[in-house]
């Protein structure tokens, strides 16, 4: 199957920069005064949702640039479901692409809302995401030499710009004969 990295460090699964980092570091700083993991990534999500400012970056691909404000961007190893009863879900990967998906017509406050759509099956519809596959991405932060970054549910701090890389079949996966 295909790898993702960010900046030469591995991901199977997603990275993101925006809002999921800060929920997930708010969340282990609650589970270290005694909280329950589910609790506390409510009571960080709840904290986080009323107070994340979103992010502005600018996304290079293929020579071409864009500046975005967006709660999050995030980054998948091949296609993510991002609607309906298969939200979350892939249907491939060995793909060979990245797929960045930002959130620009949105607010943080407008999560809740663009959740509940995405899970009814009209985020699409309504526009509510942008979506390119990828081979390579550069990301440059507004303002910061060093982010934040989700890897896989885990959080590292990272150098700017960021440089997302897809490498086709770099990992053998062994799986039991249907």
């Amino acid at each position: 199957m295909d790898v993702g990295t960010v900046n030469d460090r591995i991901f199977v699964n997603n990275s993101s920069i925006g809002i999921y980092p800060d929920i997930v570091e708010q969340r282990e700083a609650l589970r270290l005064q005694g909280h329950h993991k589910w609790t506390a990534f409510a009571m960080a999500t709840l904290d986080v949702v009323r107070r994340h400012p979103g992010i502005a970056v600018t996304l290079d691909v293929d020579g071409h640039s864009r500046r975005v404000r967006s709660p999050f961007v995030a980054v998948g190893n091949n296609e993510y479901a991002v609607e309906g009863l298969r939200m979350g879900g892939r249907t491939r990967l060995d793909a060979g692409k990245l797929f960045v998906y930002v959130a620009p017509r949105s607010r943080t406050r407008d999560l809740p809302l663009l959740l509940f759509n995405a899970g009814v099956g009209r985020a699409a519809r309504l526009g509510e995401f942008d979506i390119a596959a990828v081979t390579e991405l550069r990301i440059h932060p507004a303002g910061t030499r060093r982010i934040a970054v989700a890897l896989d549910g885990e959080v590292e701090t990272r150098s700017t710009p960021l440089l997302y890389r897809v490498l086709p079949g770099a990992l053998t996966v062994a799986v039991p004969r249907a």
